[in-house]
Formats: C-alpha cells, structure tokens, sequence
C-alpha cells in the first residue's frame, strides 16, 4: 500500500510550487511568488485550491546538520525530487524501540522511566518509549522530547522551487518560506560541502547564499538531450539523467561525460536521487502517457543500466527527497507522498 505522508499534503504555494530534488523534468512554469522570507503554510490535504503546478526538485545533501535538501523541477504541473544533501538518518540514532513491551506499572505503561502525565509525570506520550523528557529530538512529526514543540533547533527542510522561487520546505511543519529567485531550473541538488547546484536543460549553475544569487558555471554540451535530473552523491560526484540516458557533470566546469543508456525503455521522468548508500534512484515516465503512474528504477550508477524496483502509484511524480532515514517525492497535484525504497510502494 502506498502511504501518502500527512495524509496527502496539499501544497498551497502560489499557482505552481515546481519541487526539484535530484532529478526533475520541466519547462518554465509560470509560478507566482511570496516575498522572500514569507512564510507559506502547506494544507493537511483537505482543502481546495490546490496547487497543481508542482515540479519535482532533488534532494540535495543537506548543508545544515545534514538535515536540508534540494529539489528542482519538472514538466509544468509536475512535482520533481529534494535533495537534501547529506542524508540524516533518524533510523540510524540509538533510538529505543517505539512500543517495547508495554507492560509496567499504569503510571510507566512503556517503562521508559518517566511517569505518565495522567499520575503527574512528564512523559507526554505513555505508550511509545521514544517520546518523553530527555529524548533526544530528531526530524519527524512527533514532539519527541515532550517539551511542546516540534523539531526544536533542527533544520528539518529541503530545497524545492517554482519556475522563480527557491523556498525551504519542511514537511513535518507543512511550512515553506520563499529564500530567492530562481533561473528556470529543471532540478537542483545540494553537494556534502553545503553548496547548492541547480540544472536547466542547457547549463549549470550555483547559488550564492550569502547574495541570494545563482551564477552560471557553464552551458551543458549539446550532445546531451533534455537534461532533467540532477543527484550528488557523497563524495560530490554529480549525475545528470536525461532522457534514456545517465551521464557525469563536472560541478566546476559543467564538462559532462556520458555513462550509458538506461536501457529496458525507461526514461527520466525529472527527478533523481542518491541516499545514504549512494544508491541512486529515478522516477521513469511513459513518453507517451504522462499521467500513467511512474516506475520507480534504481540506476547502476557505473553502467547507467537502470532496474526495476516497482511502481510508485503516482503519475507525474518529482522532488524525491532521501533524508531522515526516509524517502519522499511530490505528485503534479501537490501531494507528498513516502516511497519504500524497496518496493517502491
């Protein structure tokens, strides 16, 4: 079963949020845009005015205790990949187990130590032994350590853009802030060192955090053809999928070399992304039905030979995004959807 996190979370920003993570497809969409700095709210999946214009953005390696990632964009109306950058593993940290055996005193059901709220204690949560004071809080949607706040001086958000904005998204808050202009971008994709890189289907670019500007490394040689997807691995080697086929880019002078075909007719759908084993994984699309649900494919990344792992149940899917021990991508109707890795369910 496909599990659509938050319960399929509608994103609100202006007409058409264009979320590019490792690999996106898109042409320029005509995105509005909130100030820079301006807080924008994401919707629970209820509400109307949906904004039907997402394009997938790549996660980067994230730059802020490996929490960030960055995502580019797609086909207009499509959603693409985050990056985000060095991928945090919450699974990773030595978490106790969630349930355990609940057994203990009515007080202490979970017997983490801490006594319930109800008999006076601390513990906000008495039947999951990872939530209480004391806890160390790590990016989720939970309040883990009980204090009353959600992922307390975590950076807990991911690059995503419009076809003119670049905004930090944070999927457990469901907030995203506008943070600069954008060079009609089709992905981006944030380096172990912080940097963020973003692609057009013609050249490469990165952006200046301290001036909120992007500036051009270099055009893309015209051998390559609808370039659309960006990843960084984590020791900075960059890929780029474009069509039926992988190639390398070189982040200093946008030099690319061809990999090889994908091969099995699958063909970038816009969005790419490498996580934490430096597995590097894509979304393929059908060239002759958009809307078909995507297959989801990991990518040998020495032979570009591409292999199934199975279908995503969405079509038009983007801004895939690998952190927090997690797998996250973005459908053209704005909803953020969980991939296992896996399955692809």
């Amino acid at each position: 079963m496909y599990r659509v996190f938050v319960m399929c979370i509608r994103i609100l920003l202006l007409a058409v949020l264009v979320f590019a993570t490792a690999c996106s497809d898109a042409t320029d969409p005509a995105g509005g845009g909130a100030d820079a700095g301006d807080d924008i709210f994401l919707g629970d999946g209820n509400n109307d005015g949906v904004n039907n214009g997402v394009n997938n953005g790549n996660n980067g390696n994230n730059g802020n205790n490996g929490n960030n990632g960055g995502s580019d964009a797609g086909d207009v109306g499509d959603a693409d990949e985050t990056d985000m950058g060095e991928e945090p593993d919450a699974a990773d940290e030595d978490l106790p187990d969630a349930q355990g055996d609940v057994q203990g005193n009515v007080c202490d059901r979970d017997n983490d130590g801490v006594m319930s709220e109800e008999c006076g204690g601390d513990d906000c949560d008495d039947l999951d032994r990872t939530r209480a004071p004391g806890i160390v809080e790590y990016c989720d949607e939970v309040d883990n350590d009980c204090d009353g706040q959600l992922n307390q001086d975590l950076n807990c958000w991911f690059y995503a853009h419009t076809g003119e904005g670049l905004y930090e998204v944070d999927p457990f808050a469901k907030t995203a802030r506008r943070v600069a202009d954008v060079p009609n971008l089709f992905d981006m994709d944030t380096h172990p060192d912080g940097t963020l890189y973003g692609l057009t289907p013609d050249a490469l670019y990165t952006f200046n955090v301290e001036q909120r500007r992007w500036d051009a490394i270099g055009d893309l040689d015209n051998t390559i053809e609808d370039a659309n997807g960006l990843a960084i691995d984590s020791t900075g080697v960059a890929f780029v999928t474009a069509m039926n086929d992988l190639w390398t880019v070189d982040l200093e002078t946008a030099a690319v070399v061809r990999v090889g075909g994908l091969g099995g007719g699958y063909y970038s759908a816009g969005d790419c992304v490498v996580n934490k084993f430096d597995s590097l994984f894509m979304t393929s699309k059908n060239l002759d039905d958009r809307d078909e649900p995507n297959k989801f494919v990991i990518v040998d990344r020495r032979t570009a030979e591409a292999t199934l792992v199975g279908s995503v149940g969405f079509g038009r899917v983007y801004a895939l995004t690998a952190g927090w021990g997690r797998l996250f991508g973005m459908t053209s109707r704005g909803e953020l959807i969980e991939i296992d890795r896996n399955t692809a369910e």
